[in-house]
């Protein structure tokens, strides 16, 4: 891996909401809407925004559908659930200190 593709990664993960955006959608067992997301992110550009670049970085899938409605759905990489594991296992370690 290019030493400036990991310095990307890590700016990314230090991008507000992307951790708590990693955590939710690891919490969840089943790929998620990305209006799922919208309590974490209330800006739909913003949101879309971020969910491109962690798309971009390799962590989560981004694909839209058509049901009755286009929708997009998003679904954690398995780098992605290994990063978005260990995120959660830091926040459980500071929370229980």
């Amino acid at each position: 891996m290019q030493k400036g593709r990991q310095k990307n990664e890590v700016m990314l993960l230090c991008e507000r909401y992307v951790a708590l955006l990693l955590i939710r959608m690891f919490d969840s067992s089943d790929p998620m809407k990305l209006n799922d997301l919208s309590d974490v992110v209330s800006s739909f550009r913003t949101l879309d925004a971020l969910t491109d670049r962690m798309a971009g970085e390799g962590l989560i899938t981004k694909k839209l559908e058509r049901l009755n409605y286009v929708t997009t759905i998003l679904e954690l990489t398995p780098k992605g659930r290994a990063v978005a594991e260990k995120l959660k296992e830091a926040v459980d370690i500071f929370q229980c200190s």
